[in-house]
């Protein structure tokens, strides 16, 4: 049996990827074990989302406000990197933010790349969750999908 970890951060990604024809066509596969990590694990969630094939597992919010900066600076290299459009781009006289700064002075000194992987690196240094582990003894996944 294949295991599946979907990792879950946010409630628009929880309706993002629970509330689409992606994890009703994951649930069917009955040969797939498919692992939710999310901040919302109550009954009425579980009953909702749960299955036979399919655990819930509480992923606990433990954004603070250093980690939440990384994880901006992340996306916003990635989205700029790839030109992968975004609904802030959308808004109109959009100033220079300080993500732009940082991205013009860092990116004369490495490429995006670079850029990526070192905030990724201190994303997995700093804000490890000491579970992981834990769970990926548990459960030993073939995928993991955040």
């Amino acid at each position: 049996m294949k295991v599946i970890f979907i990792v879950l951060d946010f409630g628009l990604a929880i309706r993002n990827i629970l509330k689409n024809r992606l994890f009703d066509i994951l649930k069917f596969h009955k040969d797939l074990k498919i692992v939710v990590f999310s901040p919302i694990a109550d009954e009425a969630f579980k009953e909702e989302y749960g299955g036979d094939n399919v655990v819930i597992e509480l992923n606990p919010k433990h954004r603070n406000i250093l980690t939440k900066i990384i994880y901006s600076m992340g996306k916003y290299i990635w989205e700029k990197k790839t030109k992968i459009f975004s609904f802030k781009d959308k808004r109109l006289g959009k100033k220079q933010g300080i993500m732009s700064i940082f991205l013009k002075v860092t990116s004369g000194i490495s490429d995006y790349s670079s850029l990526l992987s070192a905030i990724n690196r201190i994303n997995l240094f700093f804000f490890r969750n000491p579970l992981s582990g834990y769970y990926f003894k548990k459960y030993n996944p073939d995928l993991v999908f955040y």
